[in-house]
């Protein structure tokens, strides 16, 4: 008997010890169920909002009239909307997965990608006039380049191509039997006229190159100072074309130089550039383009120091930025905001928005030498802001705004 009630009891204590752990298992699996139901939800959530994001992106990019295009590191187009679809078509049926040069002509592939690895090396946008060839028509564009990143790093690279007003398909152009086949002499340009208060120049129309970039002044000059620096060896180019007998280099060298002249409202430039394109397409004697390079040549050695003269005024160097820059109540202001902004991308472990602060910012503090406290803390900063270090880039600039001595 008592064996019997004892074995009763071990059963009653391991029954109930057996209920007690199905119990709590129930408990447990509820509560797994629960958290399972949450993140179906959630993942249902964070699908749709994918496929919203997705069909927003797709439907903009669908009626977005300007070609626009995204490539990965490798430099092979992985999107293209219409736009640039129907641009590429004469020359490519299915572009996605391609490079530029296995669609476009060597010289024009060759310029894409040096543009488009400069952008991914320096981590930052960039507009650039470039001249594309697609079929039968060669064309203007300013493109916008800009990377896409992914964990802090450049990983896509994203662009727009905005057409210059005057675009037309390429045709054998009749020799002219005007005067306008000859080389225009050349307007004396005065660089003291180069001023901000007097912005129209002999051979260069400031205002109207700022109306031409929607009355963006500041994109206006960084077009400027861009072209002057692209340009610059533009003479020597092209004269390795002529004696390569490469005429259809040179025509387009000749014809980009004309609309990217025109883009910056540089009217003895374009004028010549344009005579100079005459030339290339009625295939004239080597010797006779030659004469037509000289005011070319001119033109474009009076901008590039106009140029400088332009940047100088626009930027007054001074041995203190408050003599200049910030002992201003509105250009006060204007640095407070961008501290303000960057000290907020640095937050946000934004690299494009504190890369466009910096440059914004750059203006004012270049007043400052390099060797100057104010100078070396700026470079600091940037320094660690490339490296994606953006605590240590924000203590910089916190000690840069006490040392610039903003509100």
């Amino acid at each position: 008997m008592a064996e019997a009630e004892d074995r009763e009891n071990r059963l009653r204590i391991l029954t109930a010890a057996l209920e007690k752990r199905l119990e709590k298992q129930s408990f447990d699996l509820e509560k797994l169920n629960e958290r399972l139901k949450e993140e179906i939800e959630k993942r249902k959530r964070t699908d749709a909002l994918l496929r919203e994001c997705r069909e927003i992106f797709y439907s903009f990019m669908r009626h977005l009239p300007a070609p626009a295009f995204i490539k990965n590191l490798e430099g092979k187009y992985v999107y293209l909307n219409e736009a640039y679809k129907k641009k590429l078509k004469p020359v490519s049926a299915e572009p996605v997965g391609k490079r530029d040069e296995d669609i476009l002509p060597p010289e024009t592939a060759k310029q894409l990608k040096a543009d488009d690895s400069r952008v991914m090396r320096d981590g930052k946008a960039s507009n650039t006039v470039e001249t594309l060839k697609f079929g039968h028509k060669i064309q203007q564009f300013l493109t916008v380049r800009f990377p896409i990143f992914k964990n802090g790093k450049p990983f896509f690279l994203g662009g727009i191509l905005i057409e210059a007003v005057g675009n037309k398909e390429e045709k054998k152009q009749e020799p002219n039997t005007k005067n306008e086949s000859a080389p225009a002499e050349p307007k004396p340009v005065c660089l003291k006229q180069a001023s901000r208060k007097q912005d129209s120049v002999p051979g260069l129309d400031v205002q109207s190159g700022i109306r031409r970039v929607g009355g963006s002044r500041q994109l206006y000059m960084e077009l400027l100072m861009s072209f002057c620096d692209e340009k610059k060896n533009f003479v020597r180019e092209f004269q390795n074309h002529i004696k390569k007998k490469d005429m259809e280099a040179a025509l387009i060298s000749a014809h980009s130089l004309k609309g990217s002249s025109a883009m910056i409202s540089a009217t003895d430039l374009s004028h010549a550039a344009k005579i100079l394109e005459a030339a290339c397409k009625n295939r004239e004697s080597e010797a006779r383009i030659m004469e037509y390079l000289k005011p070319v040549a001119e033109s474009l050695t009076r901008l590039i120091a106009l140029c400088e003269i332009l940047q100088d005024r626009e930027m007054p160097h001074c041995d203190n930025i408050h003599e200049y820059k910030v002992n201003n109540a509105e250009n006060l202001t204007v640095l407070s905001e961008l501290f303000k902004r960057l000290e907020k991308s640095f937050q946000e472990l934004d690299p494009s928005e504190s890369e466009i602060c910096i440059r914004d910012i750059r203006r004012y503090v270049d007043a400052y030498p390099p060797e100057s406290e104010i100078g070396i803390l700026f470079q600091d900063m940037v320094k660690q802001k490339d490296n994606y270090h953006f605590v240590e880039a924000g203590e910089i600039l916190d000690r840069l705004a006490r040392k610039v001595k903003l509100p």
